[in-house]
């Protein structure tokens, strides 16, 4: 610690290294290595040391490739977080940056509240963005989707920018502590870069003029957009811009739910704090229908639904729920993840990079267990139903459970708090996209009374009248003819001469 503590001395305490060539972890930390320091570096000055670590062994900083291949190794990829948590001065998980503010610096200066925002200033937004997701590689697999992962990410950003709203404190203001355990990644599609894209890059050229909580809400919502199969989800017409950016938002970070209380979590959070109903806070939890979790970030694993649907905003969210049988977990191929549902029926991906599994706050929205939510630290069972959903079904309950546990309540009847959303949504497309916008815009708007309308660009003056030529009507000896208007680039409709306009 000593040795980071002197070669931080002439540094900056934080220093957000730009998206560059390819950077790979040293041989010396594959995953059978033990940590320690490259034998490359031992001979080098202690002065010099932190650098050279920070390249080689800090890809969430220094973005590119590495950033999306580091979490393959999984040796590696521990002994590099201890090295970034120590370049950054932050304990393992954490980050110096407290504000994303601090992350998204504004070359002319940034507007803390946006003045006035026009449908086209709207739509620059949403592009700058959207071209960002489109530019990363649209394959996606097990190992690697670039598209879900950065956009599972900026979605990310924004529900915990707006999660913090309680008693009408926070909401979607850009502030949340981003040195909270909870907010480990976030930085990566903020201004890391997340496979070598960062929200800064969409960011910058509007940030004198768009304020960044309005920004991050734009961007949630291109994302969002651009994630459908078709275009047929429109944000614009519910927007509305005049969000203010906080600069000071410690604690903010402790109001985000637990995971692990499950739907206690999501009454406190979501119906309490953030005033939804239970069918709203389904319908807003479809978020997850883009992204996966990472044990580096969250201490969760898995995607949750299969890989290629993980980078399409649609509700196969909810039949992944419902269709597939779970059970709780705590290990997913001999690595300790904290306490979540895996996916065991037949149809399961047996290899840790394309496990499935769900939270507690999903599963709880769904399932009963005993007149209770189900919750995976307090109920041995498995989760499944005899009925489809979404036009599938995993079966029997040998198919679906592969085990022999008990269910999760009865597999004919759904009892959890929000079930009949849940099988709703998974069955109806429309009906959850109704909600979702709903539910958006209220938790999005939460906090700020003096929210507007997009302006609409006000219309363009009629031309200017064509003067009538000198002569009046017909101009029988003036070089024109009656009755057939100017011969000279003007086609008369009538007898008066040039009144036809311009041709």
């Amino acid at each position: 610690v000593a040795v980071w503590a002197r070669a931080r001395a002439s540094a900056p305490r934080h220093a957000l290294i730009p998206p560059g060539p390819v950077l790979r972890l040293p041989q010396e930390f594959a995953p059978s290595a033990s940590p320690g320091l490259p034998t490359t570096m031992r001979a080098t000055p202690r002065s010099a040391r932190l650098p050279l670590l920070g390249l080689s062994l800090c890809p969430r900083w220094a973005g590119g490739a590495a950033a999306a291949t580091g979490g393959e190794a999984r040796g590696a990829a521990r002994v590099a977080e201890e090295v970034c948590a120590l370049q950054v001065g932050a304990p393992r998980g954490r980050s110096a940056v407290t504000n994303p503010v601090q992350a998204m610096p504004c070359p002319g200066g940034a507007a803390l509240t946006t003045p006035n925002m026009t449908e086209g200033t709207y739509d620059e937004v949403a592009a700058s963005v959207a071209a960002l997701l489109k530019g990363l590689d649209s394959a996606c697999d097990a190992r690697n989707c670039e598209q879900a992962d950065w956009a599972g990410c900026v979605l990310r950003m924004a529900g915990h920018d707006f999660m913090d709203f309680k008693d009408g404190q926070g909401g979607a203001d850009a502030c949340t502590d981003m040195a909270h355990v909870d907010n480990a990644g976030l930085l990566q599609c903020l201004s890391a870069g997340e496979h070598g894209v960062s929200l800064l890059q969409a960011y910058q050229p509007h940030c004198t003029a768009v304020s960044l909580a309005d920004f991050l809400v734009i961007a949630a919502e291109a994302v969002m957009a651009s994630s459908r199969p078709q275009a047929d989800l429109d944000f614009k017409a519910a927007f509305r811009y005049g969000r203010t950016t906080s600069l000071s938002c410690d604690g903010a970070a402790d109001l985000l739910p637990d995971p692990l209380r499950g739907c206690q979590a999501v009454e406190e959070t979501f119906v309490r704090n953030l005033g939804l109903s239970w069918r709203g806070a389904a319908a807003l939890m479809g978020v997850h229908s883009l992204g996966r979790a990472r044990i580096e970030n969250s201490g969760f694993h898995g995607w949750w639904s299969d890989p290629a649907n993980s980078r399409l905003f649609n509700n196969n969210y909810y039949v992944s729920i419902m269709a597939k049988g779970w059970v709780p977990e705590t290990f997913v191929g001999g690595v300790s993840v904290k306490s979540q549902w895996g996916r065991i029926d037949t149809g399961q991906d047996t290899s840790f990079d394309g496990h499935e599994m769900m939270l507690d706050t999903d599963m709880c929205l769904a399932f009963a267990e005993d007149g209770e939510p189900v919750n995976s630290q307090t109920h041995t069972c498995c989760a499944w139903v005899a009925f489809p959903v979404g036009g599938s079904q995993c079966g029997t309950k040998s198919q679906c459970c592969m085990q022999e546990l008990n269910d999760c309540g009865s597999p004919s009847l759904a009892e959890g708090p929000a079930a009949d959303a849940v099988i709703e949504f998974g069955n109806d497309e429309a009906a959850w996209l109704r909600e979702f916008q709903t539910a958006w815009t209220q938790v999005t708007e939460n906090g700020f009374q003096n929210l507007k309308r997009l302006e609409t660009p006000a219309p363009a003056p009629p031309p200017a009248p064509v003067p009538t030529p000198p002569g009046g009507k017909g101009g029988k000896g003036g070089g024109f003819k009656g009755g057939k208007g100017l011969k000279g680039g003007f086609k008369g409709a009538g007898s008066d001469g040039a009144s036809g306009g311009c041709a």
